[in-house]
């Protein structure tokens, strides 16, 4: 995985477009681009395309309407939120914003059309643990991601830099994952 992160100034504010890529192997890849409020995460919009789908959607504030599906037969989005929320896809650029100490627990409201719409995510600090990266070896806080119906993500974020060095997910009886960070400050 590779991501940036821009900041451009949008209508006079100052807005974050994250640009993410995953190589999945074999041709496959997937490109994830959203757009946030700088000041405070609030989400604009997303446009991802994966090898089997597209998914294309804006936020106005407790509104969410695009576009889902595979080229050949999209379907609308229009789903309205019961309170303002983060954009899922965002959750990566969000952890590491967050002041994290062996105490911190919270909930927080996330929005994605294909999980499915509005949840509720529970994150907890579950200790701290040396990480390997590059050539290096740095202490990391470990944070829990809980979100209904789906397997617990771990997150291990550089305790100094607050930098995300390792996600696993997905679910550990079939298939998961871990994206590993390279080496950087």
């Amino acid at each position: 995985m590779s991501a940036t992160i821009d900041t451009q100034a949008q209508r006079s504010m100052s807005v974050l477009r994250r640009v993410a890529h995953f190589d999945w192997g074999a041709g496959r890849f997937t490109v994830d681009t959203t757009a946030s409020l700088a000041a405070t995460l609030a989400p604009l919009f997303e446009r991802t395309r994966t090898p089997a789908r597209i998914v294309s959607y804006d936020f106005d504030h407790l509104r969410s309407t695009g576009r889902i599906g595979p080229d050949t037969a999209l379907k609308a989005i229009d789903d309205h939120l019961p309170k303002p929320s983060f954009n899922s896809t965002d959750l990566d650029m969000l952890v590491t914003a967050l002041r994290l100490d062996e105490d911190f627990h919270a909930a927080i409201p996330l929005y994605d059309p294909e999980f499915p719409g509005f949840r509720m995510a529970e994150l907890r600090v579950t200790g701290t643990e040396q990480v390997a990266s590059g050539s290096r070896s740095r202490r990391v806080w470990v944070l829990a991601v809980a979100v209904v119906s789906k397997p617990t993500m771990f997150y291990r974020v550089d305790t100094t830099t607050h930098r995300m060095l390792q996600k696993d997910f997905g679910d550990p009886a079939a298939t998961s994952f871990r994206l590993q960070a390279t080496d950087g400050p």
